[in-house]
C-alpha cells in the first residue's frame, strides 16, 4: 500500500538523523586548546549510581570550578546519567606538558574520610578530550584486598598523565595513567592537591578508526570468542535439534489425524459410514464451530497482540542498525536515542495492528481498544521510570532526569507514538473490514468445555511452553547481563542474531504444538493460552535477573538493586508481549491451515 512508503521513509530518516547526530571531528593546529571535560563518578560494581563528578567527593575547594559549564549532550546520553562538565583545564595540541599543579587545599577529616569511603567502594570516573571517552579512571586504591592486615591504608592518586596521540591535525587516541598515590589516615586532616601532565606521540592511525579502539577492547579475547561461539553453538543445536524432533512428533500426529478424517469421507457410501464418522468426529474436529470463536475481552486481547507486534518490529530495527554500525560505541548514548525514537514511530504498527485485529473480530467499540494500547504500551513502562526517578533523585544521582529532558521524553511520546498509535488505528480499521476469514463458521450456541487433563492446563502450559525457547537463550543471557550491568559493549550481534532467529522459531512451533494438543482435548478457548504460552519466556526472564542478581552479581544497594529490577521488569514485559504475540500468530496461521485442509461438514 502507498501509505506504507510516505510514512515509513520519512520516518526512518528521522531515525537515522537524529543517531547520525554524534561525534564531531575537529581539525586542530599546534597549540590550540583542547577541554578535558569530566563525566559522572561511579562504584565500579553499580554503573547504574552514578554520580556529579564534583559532588561525588569533597574535592579541594580551589578544584571546583566557580561557574559549571557543561557539555551539549544529547537526549540518549542525559538518559544513561552522563553529565559532561568542564574540569576547568585544557591541554594544547601537539605540546607536551610537564608535570603541573592544576589546584589544591586542605581537606578535613570528613572530607577525607569521605575519599576513603568512595575508594573502598571502588569509585571510577570518566573524562573526555574531543568527543574521545577516558573510561573508568580510578579515583584510588585500597590495599585491603591486596593485604587484609593494611586495611586502614588508603590511597588517592594526585596525578593524571594523558598520553595523547594525534595524525596530521586530529587526535586520535587518548589513554590516562593515574599516578602518584597519596595515603589518606582516617579522621586526619590532609593537604591534597591535583596535577596533571601530557605527552604527544605520532600515530598514522585513520581518523575515521579512532574510536575503534572501544569496540576492540570490549570483544572478548581469540580464546574467550572461540568458547563463547561454541556455547552458543552447542546450545543452539539443542534447540535446534528438539525442535525437529518436537515438529516431527508433531507433523505425523497431525498427518494420522488427517488420513483418518480423509479415510472416513471416502467411505460414506457404505452402509456402516454413520458410526465411522461417528466414531472419528471428536478431538479437534468436534469442536470445529467453536474454534475460531472470538475470545473475551477483545479490546485487551488485540491490544495484547498489537504492542507484541509492535515490540518484535523495534527489536528488528534495532537489530538493523546494530549490525550496520549505525549505533556504536564512538556516538554516545547512540542506543538510548534509536530506542526512544524508533519506540515513539513504531507504535504506528502497534495501533495498526490492534485496530485491525480488532475490527475482524467486529469489535465496536475501537476508541477503548485503541486506548487499552496505548495503555499497555506506556502505562508499564512510564510507572517504572517515574518510579526509579524519584528514588534517583533522593539519592542525588546523576540517573534522575532533570525537568527539560523529562519534558522531552513526554513531548516525544506526545507528539509522535500517541498520534502514531490513533494514525494505525484508523488504518487498520479499514484494513480489517474484510472480516476474519475464518475457514469455518461459528455456531451460535457455545459449546460446553470438558475438564482437560492436568499437563493442558493454562498454569501448566505456561511453564512448559516457556522452557525450551528460554533454554536456547539461555547461554546468551550471561555475556549480555555482563555487558548491559557491566562496563562492556555487546559486540556479538551475529551471535545474538542468530540467538533470536532460533527464540522466535521455538515459540511459534510450541504454541502450535500447544494449541492443537489443547483443541484434541475439545478445548476451543486457545487464544488468550497462546499469548500467555508464548510470553512465559519473559517470565523465566525475570526470574533468571532475580537469580542474576542474588548469586551472579556485585550489584548492592537500593539505588542500583532498583534500577536491575526495573529495568529488567520493563525488559521480561517487552519480551512477554512480544513473544505472545508471535504465539498468537503462529497459532491462528496455523489453525487456519488445519481447518482449511480438512474437509468439515
Amino acid at each position: 500500500m502507498v501509505w506504507h512508503r510516505w510514512i515509513f521513509i520519512p520516518s526512518l530518516m528521522v531515525l537515522c538523523a537524529t543517531i547520525a547526530k554524534g561525534m564531531k571531528l575537529s581539525k586542530y593546529k599546534s597549540g590550540d586548546e583542547m577541554i578535558i571535560w569530566a563525566n559522572k563518578m561511579v562504584p565500579y560494581s553499580n554503573p547504574s549510581e552514578s554520580y556529579q563528578f564534583f559532588d561525588a567527593v569533597p574535592w579541594p575547594r580551589d578544584c571546583i570550578p566557580k561557574r559549571m559549564e557543561y557539555h551539549n549532550m544529547q537526549l540518549g546520553e542525559l538518559l544513561q546519567g552522563d553529565r559532561l562538565v568542564s574540569t576547568g583545564v585544557s591541554v594544547k595540541f601537539r605540546e607536551d606538558q610537564e608535570k603541573k599543579k592544576i589546584c589544591g587545599g586542605v581537606l578535613t577529616a570528613e572530607d577525607v574520610n569521605a575519599f576513603r569511603l568512595a575508594v573502598t567502594n571502588n569509585y571510577h570516573y570518566d573524562l573526555m578530550i574531543d568527543e574521545l571517552p577516558i573510561n573508568l579512571v580510578p579515583l584510588g586504591r585500597d590495599l585491603v584486598e591486596a593485604a587484609p592486615e593494611l586495611m586502614n591504608q588508603i590511597f588517592v592518586y594526585s596525578t593524571l598523565h594523558f598520553a595523547l596521540k594525534y595524525n596530521q591535525n586530529y587526535l586520535v587516541e587518548v589513554d590516562v595513567i593515574a599516578e602518584d598515590e597519596v595515603e589518606f589516615d582516617h579522621g586526619r586532616q590532609k593537604e591534597f592537591s591535583l596535577s596533571y601532565s601530557v605527552t604527544w606521540y605520532e600515530s598514522d592511525k585513520p581518523t575515521e578508526h579512532r574510536v575503534n579502539r572501544y569496540i576492540e577492547r570490549d570483544r572478548l579475547q581469540a580464546n574467550e570468542l572461540r568458547t563463547h561461539w561454541l556455547s552458543v553453538i552447542n546450545a543452539a543445536a539443542a534447540a535446534v535439534l528438539l525442535f525437529m524432533l518436537l515438529l516431527s512428533i508433531f507433523l505425523r500426529t497431525v498427518n494420522s489425524d488427517f488420513a483418518r478424517y480423509s479415510a472416513s469421507v471416502d467411505l460414506e457410501d457404505l452402509e456402516h459410514d454413520e458410526l465411522m464418522v461417528a466414531e472419528d468426529e471428536r478431538g479437534w474436529k468436534i469442536i470445529k464451530s467453536d474454534v475460531f470463536r472470538f475470545p473475551q475481552y477483545k479490546e485487551l486481547f488485540c491490544a495484547v497482540v498489537g504492542t507484541g507486534t509492535q515490540v518484535l518490529v523495534l527489536l528488528a530495527v534495532l537489530v538493523l542498525l546494530a549490525t550496520s554500525s549505525t549505533l556504536y560505541h564512538g556516538r554516545r548514548g547512540s542506543f538510548n536515542t534509536a530506542l526512544l525514537v524508533t519506540f515513539a514511530l513504531t507504535n504506528l504498527v502497534g495501533g495498526y495492528t490492534s485496530a485491525k485485529l480488532y475490527t475482524q473480530m467486529d469489535g465496536r467499540n475501537l476508541a477503548l481498544n485503541t486506548i487499552s494500547c496505548l495503555t499497555i504500551s506506556l502505562g508499564p513502562i512510564y510507572g517504572v521510570w517515574t518510579v526509579l526517578d524519584v528514588i534517583a533523585k533522593v539519592y542525588g544521582s546523576t540517573m534522575a532526569l532533570s525537568f527539560w529532558v523529562m519534558a522531552s521524553v513526554i513531548g516525544i511520546t506526545g507528539l509522535i507514538a500517541i498520534p502514531a498509535t490513533f494514525l494505525g488505528a484508523v488504518l487498520g480499521r479499514r484494513s480489517g473490514k474484510s472480516g476474519f476469514n475464518a475457514p469455518i463458521r461459528t455456531a451460535k450456541a457455545r459449546r460446553e468445555i470438558p475438564k482437560p487433563p492436568v499437563y493442558l492446563r493454562w498454569e501448566v502450559q505456561m511453564v512448559l511452553a516457556g522452557l525450551l525457547p528460554f533454554g536456547a537463550v539461555l547461554v546468551e543471557l550471561a555475556y549480555v547481563f555482563a555487558s548491559v550491568w557491566g562496563h562492556k559493549t555487546f559486540s556479538f550481534h551475529g551471535i545474538g542474531l542468530i540467538v533470536i532467529v532460533i527464540v522466535l522459531a521455538v515459540t511459534a512451533l510450541v504454541c502450535a504444538a500447544f494449541s492443537y494438543y489443547q483443541l484434541c482435548a475439545e478445548d476451543h478457548e486457545w487464544w488468550w493460552n497462546s499469548v500467555c504460552n508464548g510470553g512465559s519466556t519473559g517470565i523465566y526472564l525475570f526470574l533468571y535477573s532475580v537469580y542474576y542478581l542474588m548469586l551472579k552479581s556485585n550489584l548492592s544497594g537500593f539505588l542500583q538493586v532498583s534500577y536491575f529490577l526495573g529495568y529488567m521488569f520493563s525488559v521480561s514485559y517487552a519480551c512477554f508481549l512480544m513473544l505472545g504475540s508471535v504465539g498468537y500468530h503462529a497459532a491462528v496461521t496455523f489453525l487456519r491451515h488445519l481447518y482449511k485442509s480438512v474437509k468439515c461438514d
